[in-house]
């Protein structure tokens, strides 16, 4: 998936996914891409994905967009180019081609940054130097210190709310799922094929098991939310599970359910 990339001297990279089609960047809250420096304007630019292309195209800002250091109005980005929105600065990567989903807003920390700085992306330290940066004087910069971890400190608390909202977000989706299933459970009630039939909120799972005619093998057919292998890791949507077809996802109930009845209807056939 693309996303723009902003390196952290001597921390992880914070990265921002370009996850849905239409991203504006901007200092005003109201923008998917909040970045609150005095240089960005209220509604800087726009980032287009389409087709697994990413394009950036400048909204007449007042100190301009730039792609590796040219001022641009509108340009396709490929992996490895320095965007930066005013005097702030970030890499494009671009791993995969980018899938839309559903929009959520997320405002970036506030890299410091010299006033007459280049539009540059910092670099990470060379292996082995763990000096602090120094003030003029040669002494530590404890003060950009404490900025910069407030920064780092203040983006982790979004990525982790972004994180909370998606998963209460999927639980939704999956008991929109169950109560669908005991509807249609109710509906199958004297259907013999249906040898079993379990809906249980508790073990997050949805299980039949079905049989064409007398003397064949059952044939198994599950929901369940998150991946039924992994039970220890957090749920990443609702999976479908049925014999002799591989595992899917679906984040979305209606998708989830259409796959349900899909598998269901060839079973009985």
């Amino acid at each position: 998936m693309a996303k723009l990339v902003w390196q952290v001297p001597g921390q992880a990279p914070l990265a921002f996914p370009l996850r849905h089609e239409r991203i504006s960047v901007g200092r005003d809250a109201g923008n998917d891409l909040r970045l609150p420096e005095p240089a960005v304007s209220a509604r800087h630019a726009a980032l287009f994905v389409r087709g697994g292309r990413v394009t950036v195209q400048d909204l007449n800002s007042s100190n301009g967009t730039w792609v590796n250091g040219s001022r641009i109005d509108s340009q396709e980005l490929v992996h490895g180019d320095t965007v930066a929105f005013g005097r702030v600065a970030m890499r494009f990567v671009d791993e995969a081609p980018a899938a839309v989903e559903p929009k959520f807003a997320a405002t970036l920390p506030r890299p410091v940054m010299a006033a007459n700085a280049e539009p540059e992306v910092p670099q990470l330290p060379p292996d082995g130097d763990t000096r602090p940066q120094m003030a003029d004087d040669g002494a530590p910069d404890l003060q950009e210190l404490d900025r910069l971890l407030g920064s780092i400190r203040s983006f982790r608390e979004q990525e982790e709310d972004a994180q909370r909202q998606r998963q209460a977000e999927l639980l939704r989706e999956w008991r929109t799922t169950l109560a669908y299933a005991e509807a249609m459970k109710t509906r199958l009630a004297g259907e013999s094929r249906i040898r079993y039939f379990e809906v249980s909120e508790r073990r997050h799972e949805i299980v039949l098991r079905v049989v064409r005619s007398e003397g064949q093998p059952n044939r198994l057919l599950s929901l369940t939310w998150g991946h039924p292998d992994q039970r220890d890791k957090a749920p990443d949507g609702i999976w479908v599970r049925a014999s002799g077809v591989q595992d899917r996802r679906y984040e979305k109930s209606a998708e989830a359910v259409r796959e349900l009845v899909s598998q269901l209807a060839l079973f009985l056939a």
